[in-house]
């Protein structure tokens, strides 16, 4: 016999199954590479792969920035 809180863990993952089977995903654009296609929510805006690489290399390139900053300022100290 399944305990009180066995019973009520069922229930919650029965829920959440069924929260997630009725989400609806699309796979990518008729304009984009079928190798850049990435799942995502339908209401989900589609963004562009490029800016994205874009935004990646930007935030490495500043991270880079200040890593030699510090070693410069840790040597002229």
């Amino acid at each position: 016999m399944p305990s009180g809180s066995a019973k009520s863990r069922e229930i919650s993952s029965a829920y959440v199954d069924r929260e997630s089977r009725s989400q609806k995903y699309r796979y990518g654009a008729w304009y984009l590479p079928k190798n850049l296609w990435q799942r995502s929510l339908t209401n989900e805006e589609l963004r562009d792969p490029k800016v994205i690489k874009a935004e990646r290399e930007d935030a490495t390139r500043e991270r880079q920035e200040q890593i030699v900053k510090y070693f410069i300022d840790f040597q002229q100290n």
